[in-house]
């Protein structure tokens, strides 16, 4: 069962890869390339786990479509408005917007995240942007917590959840900037203090910077 799982993964990678570079050559033409974009993706098409598929160029979306299941278990087509879970795909987009407050002279990245977020304990006054941004801050990362505590896989935490979960915690794993250890935690915080420093979401700050579309 294993074996065939693995190979199984393995199919689907490849596949994956290829529809990637093959998309990419359809990009330029999208509008009269259809037929053959349904083709690159028919792997992902009927009850399958589905992809959605977009195409801007010069700032207009020229093609537009999803492919295959949104919930197998419930039997829900992916459209083009259904929401994706971005998961650390949206990290450097806040890595992005915290660089760019600093260029503009809005915060400074050896800024203490506290004095964005006073609710935090005192020990994150040693805590610094640029800590956060590199992994480097000892915040103890939320989906361990939340595992700790019994929380299902699928629970939904929000940013200001995240928030008061860590602002319970006693301690950091180490000592601001003396250890690595990946945190999903510092980038929670660092969204939170863009909202902030610029007083926009972090999506209305994306666009207005065009580093979303």
């Amino acid at each position: 069962m294993l074996r065939r799982r693995v190979e199984r993964n393995e199919r689907v990678s490849v596949t994956v890869r290829g529809a990637l570079l093959l998309f990419a050559a359809f990009c330029a033409n999208a509008q009269d390339q259809n037929p053959q974009i349904d083709k690159i993706f028919q792997n992902f098409s009927g009850k399958s786990p589905g992809c959605s598929v977009g195409v801007l160029q010069n700032g207009k979306t020229i093609f537009a479509k999803a492919y295959g299941m949104a919930d197998l278990e419930h039997d829900v087509p992916l459209s083009i408005e259904s929401p994706f879970y971005m998961a650390s795909v949206s990290k450097q987009f806040t890595a992005m917007s915290v660089l760019l407050l600093a260029e503009d002279g809005k915060i400074k990245l050896t800024d203490s995240i506290r004095k964005a977020l006073p609710e935090l304990p005192d020990y994150a006054d040693a805590i610094t942007l640029y800590q956060l941004l590199t992994h480097t801050s000892g915040v103890r990362d939320y989906l361990s917590l939340g595992a700790m505590a019994g929380l299902s896989p699928d629970y939904v935490f929000t940013d200001r959840g995240v928030l008061r979960l860590i602002s319970r915690q006693a301690a950091l794993n180490f000592e601001a900037g003396t250890e690595f250890l990946y945190s999903n935690s510092g980038y929670v915080l660092l969204s939170l203090m863009v909202k902030k420093a610029s007083d926009e979401s972090l999506v209305l700050l994306g666009h207005k910077k065009n580093i979303l579309l």
